[in-house]
């Protein structure tokens, strides 16, 4: 039903818009195609922004967080186990160093949003818990009770650094679910998006023949019936039948090839009709149809030859009356001389009768 109700359609269009249909159908499944293809990158490109602006750097705040904070233990360590206590500025920069980074990476973490808020304030929690007790061991070791911080450190510091290694260790887990859930949903948006891509050249390539064969066939089709009324033209037929009807210009001209084999029709009618009177003796026929153009000095020798026929076939008949007349007269004479042999006859015989008589 559709099929028929587009060709119909197609077939109601001057050839340019048939063109222009065929045309626009590609154009426009080009521009479909086009604009499902960026949508596939955005979506790709959005994936992989996701992955690189948040996923990605909240991973390498939490990796950053972890051997920030192993470094500064160590620092803290190394500090207490140092009777040197010229160096300890020394450990004290570099520990306030990475506790400022770790802070960093905090803000990271907070701001990106792929760690939860609970999980987040549960590591900062634990962080500053840690940084209190380091900072208390690190007091203790500047004043000179050495033995004390190194107490601490085992029995407050490691514990309280075991926990934040715990939890940094949770939170790594969930950035590496998260970072590899981005990885898989842009291996997916590739996938799914080169397959729209395929799928929609397919379609547009599918649809375009489709349409191409349509409106070529609307073209093609009554080119090749007017084309078999030519040939049947050539050969002398002139009451082949033409169809095609349309409004475009194949159809005009199959009108004009029709109006064509109609008038030459007419003309060979018209002339048939004219030679078979001429074989009944009318030598007056006047033409039935209207001749125009170079068919009209067809006409006119037509007409010339009948008059000439015309007036031969009346000297003709002048001739067969002469000759008829001057038989009649012939005959006339040949009786009037027969009677007059018989009147002579008789004359003769009185005669002769009239000198017996004397003669007695």
């Amino acid at each position: 039903m559709y099929t028929k109700f587009v060709k119909k359609k197609i077939e109601s269009m001057q050839l340019r818009e048939r063109i222009n249909y065929g045309y626009k159908k590609v154009i426009i499944l080009m521009i479909i195609s086009g604009l499902l293809s960026i949508i596939a990158i955005g979506m790709l490109f959005a994936s992989v922004v996701n992955y690189v602006g948040k996923i990605n750097a909240s991973d390498i705040a939490v990796k950053m967080c972890r051997v920030d904070v192993n470094a500064a233990a160590r620092n803290v360590r190394e500090m207490a186990l140092n009777d040197d206590a010229s160096s300890y500025d020394s450990y004290e920069k570099k520990i306030a160093k990475l506790l400022d980074d770790v802070d960093s990476q905090l803000e990271i973490i907070k701001n990106k949003g792929v760690v939860s808020d609970e999980k987040y304030t549960e590591y900062a929690t634990a962080l500053s818990d840690w940084s209190k007790i380091s900072s208390s061991i690190l007091e203790e070791i500047k004043s000179g009770n050495q033995q004390q911080g190194v107490d601490d450190i085992l029995n407050k510091c490691t514990p309280a650094l075991n926990k934040l290694v715990n939890i940094a260790m949770e939170l790594d887990e969930i950035t590496d679910a998260v970072s590899a859930k981005a990885v898989q949903n842009t291996v997916v948006y590739a996938i799914l998006g080169v397959g729209f891509i395929v799928f929609f050249l397919v379609m547009a390539c599918m649809i375009s023949g489709k349409t191409s064969k349509r409106v070529l066939g609307s073209i093609l089709e009554p080119l090749h019936a007017i084309e078999d009324v030519a040939k049947e033209l050539t050969e002398g037929n002139l009451h082949s039948t033409l169809d095609y009807r349309s409004e475009d210009e194949i159809g005009r001209l199959a009108h004009s090839m029709r109006k064509s084999i109609r008038i030459l029709g007419s003309y060979v009618d018209d002339i048939d009709r004219a030679m078979k009177l001429f074989s009944e003796g009318n030598f007056d026929v006047q033409p039935n149809v209207e001749w125009k153009g170079d068919f009209v000095g067809i006409l006119h020798s037509f007409m010339d030859f009948e008059a000439s026929m015309a007036k031969m076939v009346k000297g003709i008949q002048r001739a067969s009356n002469q000759v008829s007349g001057g038989a009649e007269q012939v005959s006339s004479g040949a009786t009037e001389l027969a009677d007059g042999a018989t009147n002579q006859a008789a004359a003769v015989e009185e005669l002769t009768a009239t000198v017996e008589n004397v003669a007695e």
